[in-house]
């Protein structure tokens, strides 16, 4: 069968990468030719002051210009951090990543396909400010080529019903997920708005990154260095969660190494190919996060780490939801710190993993199934 997968594939961002080749190697170990399928995106439509991107690396690439000058001239970002960002990680996406997808540099639009995979990621948040995406209704089942439509692990992030409302977007949204033959997605939230636009409860799966085993592909030798991960958004860490780090930090005699994004007030950022950045967290000793997918990372490799969760309020992009859903999925929600000191404290005491294991590979299974069925069903 030939496969089709849409999703945030040409994002400049770890998790967008990692869960779509995740998804493309899962569907080619069961035997199906694997093409990624670009959307055209939509409108923005909303205002830049509702809702901060998801992440300030992705607004970096966009305005790179203008936002690297004002990081620099107050001191936010050091001129050898910026260049690393935007020559280093951009070059190494464009020249060596994306091949690994098998995409090109040419976007490729309405391709025919026994069935496309819309997921994972936040393909559904169409209430965002990225131009790249903006509210595009290929992400919601229209224009496709496909015999078969299904999501996978879909997310809408933060957007909310209300916005839909507010957008006069919500009979659009609907009527594309009508439209669909099967849906599922990855959070709370996204189940909510599912059930709330059809009437009924869609599929809920995990993030595609936990599905595939990167062992083949990541550096063998461990990385013997000592260290802790601090894994953030550009900037996100505070100057009380720094200091909490850098006490932590020198407590436990451990280098501290930022990864993601660089942070105002810890130094030694460093962005690996994607790859390398899982080893990073195979074999660090605790991880500091505050995005789903470092703390997908994280619980892939059973490490002691801990999440800063923020409430979304004015301009700034909260990751309540998806982490906390995520967390208590695994019975992990005690690793949520609501303060500096806090994770300090749940650091001090590791996660019992065995019975998280198990609940993992009972939801690796079902989400295998999943596609296994959904697949079966192709119209011949």
């Amino acid at each position: 069968m030939k496969i089709g997968i849409m999703t945030m594939h040409r994002i400049v961002n770890y998790g967008s990468f990692l869960q779509a080749f995740s998804l493309k190697k899962t569907l080619e170990y069961m035997g199906h030719q694997v093409v990624f399928v670009d959307y055209q995106p939509g409108p923005v439509l909303v205002e830049s002051d509702d809702v901060e991107p998801q992440s300030k690396v992705v607004e970096f690439y966009y305005k790179v210009i203008w936002k690297l000058k004002n990081l620099i001239d107050k001191n936010q970002i050091s001129q050898s951090d910026a260049n690393q960002l935007k020559y280093g990680f951009r070059e190494m996406y464009n020249k060596t990543l994306l091949p690994l997808l098998g995409v090109d540099a040419q976007p490729s639009y309405n391709v025919e396909v026994d069935m496309l995979v819309i997921g994972s990621d936040e393909v559904f948040n169409g209430i965002q400010t990225n131009p790249d995406v903006g509210f595009s209704k290929d992400l919601f089942g229209y224009n496709h080529k496909a015999r078969r439509l299904i999501s996978y692990a879909g997310s809408f992030g933060n957007t909310t019903v209300q916005q839909l409302e507010k957008y006069k977007v919500i009979d659009t949204v609907r009527k594309g997920f009508e439209r669909f033959d099967s849906i599922s997605v990855r959070d709370r939230n996204s189940e909510k708005i599912i059930t709330n636009l059809l009437g009924e409860a869609p599929n809920r799966h995990i993030d595609p990154v936990f599905l595939f085993d990167y062992s083949e592909f990541m550096p063998k030798e461990k990385i013997d260095e000592n260290y802790i991960v601090v894994y953030a958004y550009w900037g996100r860490i505070t100057s009380e969660e720094a200091e909490a780090i850098k006490v932590f930090a020198e407590l436990k005699k451990k280098k501290i190494i930022c990864l993601c994004g660089p942070q105002k007030y810890l130094d030694n950022f460093m962005s690996p190919e994607p790859y390398q950045l899982l080893s990073y967290f195979r074999d660090a000793d605790y991880i500091f996060t505050d995005t789903f997918h470092g703390s997908v990372f994280s619980i892939k490799y059973n490490k002691n780490f801990t999440v800063f969760v923020r409430e979304g309020h004015g301009k700034h992009y909260g990751n309540s939801e998806k982490v906390t859903g995520l967390l208590d999925q695994f019975g992990l929600v005690g690793r949520v710190a609501n303060s500096p000191d806090d994770a300090r404290l749940i650091l001090e005491s590791a996660p019992d993993y065995k019975q998280v294991n198990e609940a993992l590979e009972r939801e690796i299974k079902k989400s295998r199934d999943y596609l296994q069925k959904e697949i079966s069903l192709i119209s011949k």
